[in-house]
């Protein structure tokens, strides 16, 4: 996942540069186009933009790496459960799953899960490790069934 991350990060900023140079080239052929213009004119369209360009990467760069740095707060919660207590607090209207004999309470994660609420209430009251580690999918997509 590290090496994707680096790989779009990398991507990126080469966009950027190659923008940057679009940019300076078509002054410079503005230039050419329109020789009454003033020469500092186009001198500072130019360091203009690519200050700009600079101060917004360093702005996002920055505002990335605050955000990254704040710490994960893990609660530790030394209590046990049985298959009773968490049947009946699924009935309850609690959203519980189970993954790798972990009880996880998903009731904050339902809004903010990548495959939809869908995913996260179908499953409500299952064990889910098959499908946290990618061994099943919800989805048909393989087709209809052979006659």
């Amino acid at each position: 996942m590290l090496q994707i991350t680096m790989g779009h990060k990398i991507f990126g900023y080469f966009m950027i540069i190659a923008v940057q140079v679009t940019v300076v080239t078509g002054l410079n052929h503005y230039q050419v186009l329109q020789p009454a213009q003033n020469y500092a004119m186009k001198q500072g369209l130019i360091c203009g933009n690519v200050a700009f360009w600079l101060l917004s990467i360093g702005l996002g760069e920055f505002l990335l790496w605050r955000r990254h740095r704040t710490p994960v707060t893990w609660k530790t919660v030394e209590q046990t459960m049985n298959r009773e207590q968490f049947e009946k607090a699924v009935k309850d209207g609690i959203p519980l799953v189970l993954l790798d004999n972990l009880v996880l309470n998903v009731g904050e994660f339902i809004n903010q899960h990548p495959g939809g609420r869908f995913v996260i209430r179908h499953n409500v009251g299952h064990d889910i490790s098959k499908y946290f580690y990618g061994g099943y999918c919800l989805e048909d997509n393989l087709g209809p069934e052979p006659s």
